[in-house]
């Protein structure tokens, strides 16, 4: 933990140590006192970089570092502070700040334009604006075979008067020249740190459109409640009353029921049929019958035994 804060506290003073640099070299520079420098900046090259707040020292210390790397000066606005959407500020480089950096860098052996043809670039009020499609530059180093070539076209850069009172509008065509030179400055030297206004603003405008707005609450959802919902119980099983003693007795009437014998009144079963027999009564036989079984009887029983 002693060794965390320890390599924090490192960085944090290297980091004060290089601000203090600057602000020294500055001082030497342009011949303001070192304790006055920061003021200078805040009150002439800073002032309005935010539109309702001073610069914090980030950010300060931010564009004095981009500043002193490429040596350009704060107050001929070389280089100055813009905020963006997102309320923070970023360096912006004139034309002024790219031309110097080329013309500084290592090898540079000049550039030259190509120009296209010259097209309508739109109406402002009632002047029909020209301006050429597109501009080349082909900037030379000695040290290498080909020249760096970056073309710009109108179409692309040219914002119609879309982000308020823009010199584009009125001078399109010495614009898209900056346009040329800056864009080719950063493909043959690789600067990244710092940027044109009109691309800042393009980036807010970019970034806005793809952030979809808010959903808008519907005016009955602020009715709604948001209590618990109540499960509904089964409807209950109504109770029958114990029938009245007349309606019982009706009822057990009605059923069959003796009620003074408390048993039900069965009717008794059929009678069953009558057994097969060979006897008939005698009464019903016929005569001659009669008379065989009457001489039957007198024969003598035979003596088997």
């Amino acid at each position: 933990m002693a060794k965390k804060q320890k390599t924090e506290t490192k960085t944090t003073t290297e980091n004060k140590t290089t601000i203090d640099n600057i602000l020294e070299s500055m001082s030497e520079k342009y011949a303001i006192a070192p304790e006055a420098v920061q003021a200078t900046l805040l009150n002439t090259a800073f002032k309005g970089a935010a539109k309702d707040r001073e610069p914090r020292q980030s950010e300060v210390n931010s564009l004095l570092t981009v500043a002193n790397k490429y040596d350009l000066n704060p107050w001929t606005r070389e280089i100055y502070g813009f905020e963006n959407k997102n309320g923070v500020i970023v360096p912006i480089f004139s034309v002024d700040g790219w031309i110097k950096i080329l013309n500084r860098a290592e090898g540079f052996d000049g550039f030259q334009f190509s120009y296209g043809e010259m097209i309508d670039a739109g109406t402002i009020g009632k002047t029909q604006v020209k301006a050429f499609e597109w501009i080349e530059i082909s900037i030379y180093f000695k040290d290498r075979k080909y020249p760096v070539v970056i073309r710009e076209y109108l179409d692309e850069c040219y914002n119609g008067g879309k982000f308020g009172k823009d010199p584009w509008d009125t001078h399109p065509k010495r614009f898209l020249r900056h346009k040329t030179i800056s864009q080719g400055v950063r493909y043959a030297l690789g600067v990244s740190e710092g940027y044109e206004r009109d691309e800042v603003e393009r980036i807010d405008e970019a970034i806005e459109a793809e952030t979809p707005p808010e959903l808008e609450k519907p005016e009955a959802a602020e009715e709604i409640k948001t209590e618990p919902e109540t499960i509904k119980e089964p409807p209950k099983e109504e109770k029958k009353e114990p029938a009245k003693p007349v309606e019982a007795e009706n009822d057990l009437k009605q059923e069959g029921l003796d009620l003074d014998k408390k048993t039900p009144d069965i009717p008794s079963p059929p009678p069953p049929p009558p057994a097969k027999t060979d006897d008939i009564e005698p009464a019903a036989r016929k005569p001659e019958t009669v008379k065989k079984i009457e001489e039957n009887k007198k024969k003598p029983i035979p003596d088997f035994f």
